[in-house]
């Protein structure tokens, strides 16, 4: 994975798997993380996405996506599904 740069773990194939941020792609749940393996929460608290969009460069050349939180698959997760700490 490319250095310094947020990464994502999305479930796939039955399974959690880690994968660079720019690989999300629109429905995949994921979580994200920063480089040194810190969760990243939006503002308001939130730590599981799902994405609206294919992860892209902005007009600043950084990597973003659009998302949505899955409120009605978020029962289907749990700390164990994926855990880094």
């Amino acid at each position: 994975m490319e250095q310094n740069l947020r990464f994502a773990a999305t479930y796939r194939d039955d399974m959690w798997i880690t994968i660079q941020f720019m690989e999300l792609k629109k429905g995949d749940l994921f979580y994200l993380f920063e480089p040194d393996g810190t969760r990243v929460y939006d503002e308001n608290s939130n730590l599981v996405f799902r994405a609206e969009t294919d992860a892209y460069y902005n007009n600043n050349n950084i990597g973003a996506i659009q998302y949505t939180i899955p409120r009605h698959e978020l029962k289907l997760i749990s700390q164990s599904a994926w855990s880094n700490e």
